[in-house]
């Protein structure tokens, strides 16, 4: 998660920070606004974020849990992206183009586009 990285980057005492590169459905969005939130005051950069409430309405942050059998200890994981769709290959693109000292990335794609934004990164 990005609020354990940036306590790993702060107890090395390196220059690096942590910035969040995501879609949300609206800055506004009571659940969007709880987890900025929480992402700030751990020392998350959230000025990356892509806002979807110029395209779409009435969608959510996506959300996940965890179904774990008592007999087998067997876990499923259900996920729905609650309407959102994902991140703009321009927005992706744009934000890379204004970070500087890039040194890490951790990329999850679900949908078709991915070629777009992998390129962008070479």
């Amino acid at each position: 998660s990005c609020i354990v990285l940036a306590q790993l980057v702060r107890s090395k005492g390196t220059r690096h920070c942590v910035t969040l590169l995501s879609i949300i459905p609206d800055r506004k969005h009571s659940d969007a606004m709880f987890a900025i939130t929480t992402l700030e005051r751990h020392g998350v950069d959230t000025s990356r974020l892509q806002d979807a409430s110029r395209d779409v309405t009435d969608v959510g942050l996506p959300t996940s849990f965890v179904l774990l059998s008592e007999d087998t200890g067997a876990r499923t994981i259900v996920s729905s992206r609650c309407g959102l769709k994902e991140m703009d290959a321009t927005h992706f693109q744009e934000a890379l183009a204004h970070s500087k000292d890039l040194c890490w990335c951790h990329l999850e794609f679900r949908q078709p586009g991915i070629p777009q934004m992998l390129r962008a990164l070479a």
